[in-house]
């Protein structure tokens, strides 16, 4: 594929600096139970809609990577706030994981409703937005028919499983240390 180096329009720091600005904006902290601390976002795949605001715990591990880039960002320039903030989304994650010895959990907290909430990530990501029949189907192709037992047995189960989202936050801190 041969990438080609380009030249940054910016300096790396100047580029980490508005990259936390701007998630830093989308930071919420609960002073009430659950005690919710995280960087809400949620659009639908589809159509690109704000559904509402959502931390997520799983599916791309953004919440802990905006918590992961608000830290190291807070180490360099030796901010105690952002420091907190971001140590806040982490442990609220740890909290919420460690609930279930099963390895699943949830895979969102919804801050509008206060309520924890799942859905099924990677080849059967589908199932959050489609229902069986055409758009399901039409939206995994042949997998459908390939995963059909998986997604049968997969469908009315609530939570992610911790295992992946475990491996990208081990890649994360091993990046850090």
């Amino acid at each position: 594929m041969r990438p080609r180096a380009v030249a940054l329009a910016a300096s790396l720091e100047d580029i980490e600096d508005h990259r936390i600005t701007a998630a830093e904006s989308f930071f919420i902290e609960e002073k009430d139970p659950p005690f919710a601390a995280g960087f809400v976002t949620n659009c639908h795949p589809q159509d690109g809609k704000q559904l509402s605001n959502v931390i997520q715990f799983g599916f791309t591990g953004q919440n802990n990577l905006n918590a992961f880039n608000l830290l190291r960002g807070a180490n360099r320039d030796s901010d105690i706030e952002r420091r907190r903030k971001a140590l806040a989304v982490m442990g609220f994650f740890v909290t919420i994981a460690s609930r279930n010895t099963r390895g699943l959990i949830p895979g969102f907290y919804n801050a509008d409703v206060r309520e924890f909430g799942s859905w099924w990530t990677g080849l059967v990501l589908p199932l959050a937005y489609a229902k069986p029949g055409g758009d399901l189907e039409a939206l995994m192709g042949p997998l459908y028919r390939h995963l059909h037992d998986v997604i049968e047995a997969l469908a009315d189960r609530q939570g992610i499983y911790l295992r992946c989202a475990v491996e990208e936050y081990s890649a994360l801190l091993a990046a850090y240390r």
